[in-house]
């Protein structure tokens, strides 16, 4: 009878047994497209994972992080441009191509440095001005007594004199003075008192400097002196005008031809026993803003005429008296 029962049962489970897939799955490891797959009957279990995209970049499309498909094409770059330090790069990678365009510098001048036309980077300082070079200093202050030594008029001896710089003016309102774009007129007056034995007895010979603090050599060898060669119509209205000039002076690298008369005073000479007064305003027509005008003394000296060919620091000495015509420190005429 058991051995009946056995018989059953074994019979009950081959049956079973033919009825499934008669086999042991072979599942394949799981895909991004695929769930787990028998490799033998196709069964599946659970669900394809999907990709994991990474991000594009400038070289290469999105690519899957765990079966490397790709999707889409790659960024390509995004340079900025060159600068003058640096070459083109990549917004987004970092990557360089080409090189730096290097810096386009302008000269420097005396009263900019060299910049550079491309970015504005400055390099080094502006010209040394040639007051500095040739260590002449800027001494007088206005409305104030100096004593002033220069020649007699026949060379005979010193004399000592009282100088004095004034009226320092910005000359807006005067219908006299033509006008010109760019240009402003500025005027200064300049005095000096003889009362010594030397004076009175040999003449004075006043040392009247009127220079540019930036390049002398510019200015001097620009200068043109146009007395003899007629007055220009335009300043017949001062009617006892003298001295008028042109001459050159350099601003922010670029030269200016500028013009300058004087005007004397009506007590010029021998006010009496032993006072002798010599003044003068002096007119500049400037470049607008221009503070390179200097006006002062020197020691006149018969031994350094300016027909030589010399320059004011060839002539002058500890004893000269230099003021510097700054627009921004002169009153409005």
């Amino acid at each position: 009878m058991k051995r009946i029962y056995y018989l059953f049962v074994f019979a009950v489970l081959s049956t079973m047994l033919l009825a499934g897939c008669g086999h042991e799955h072979d599942f394949q490891i799981v895909s991004c497209d695929a769930p787990l797959t028998c490799a033998i009957c196709g069964k599946t279990e659970g669900e394809a994972v999907g990709h994991d995209f990474s991000k594009a970049t400038c070289t290469e499309p999105a690519k899957c992080t765990r079966c490397g498909e790709t999707q889409g094409e790659a960024l390509g770059h995004d340079f900025s441009e060159a600068t003058c330090t640096e070459p083109a790069k990549c917004k987004r990678c970092g990557e360089t191509q080409g090189e730096a365009l290097g810096h386009s510098f302008t000269e420097a001048n005396y009263q900019d440095a060299a910049v550079c036309t491309v970015c504005g980077t400055t390099e080094g300082s502006p010209l040394t001005p040639g007051f500095e070079a040739h260590g002449l200093k800027i001494n007088a202050t206005l409305d104030t007594d100096y004593p002033y030594v220069t020649d007699t008029y026949d060379g005979e001896a010193d004399t000592v004199g009282t100088a004095r710089i004034s009226d320092f003016k910005i000359c807006r309102n005067d219908s006299r003075l033509p006008e010109k774009d760019g240009y402003v007129w500025l005027s200064i007056h300049m005095a000096v008192e003889f009362t010594d034995d030397a004076a009175w007895m040999h003449g004075y010979r006043p040392g009247i400097c009127l220079e540019d603090y930036y390049d002398i050599e510019l200015h001097d060898d620009t200068f043109r002196n146009y007395e003899g060669y007629g007055l220009p119509e335009a300043y017949r209205a001062f009617a006892n005008l003298t001295n008028y000039s042109t001459y050159n002076v350099n601003f922010h690298g670029i030269d200016y031809e500028c013009e300058r008369f004087t005007v004397p005073n009506e007590d010029n000479g021998w006010m009496g026993d032993h006072l002798a007064r010599s003044g003068f305003t002096y007119y500049f027509h400037v470049p607008e803003g221009y503070d390179g005008t200097v006006a002062g003394f020197y020691h006149y000296d018969f031994a350094h005429p300016w027909d030589a060919g010399l320059y004011i620091y060839d002539m002058a000495d500890d004893n000269s008296l230099f003021y510097k015509l700054d627009p921004a420190l002169a009153s409005n005429d």
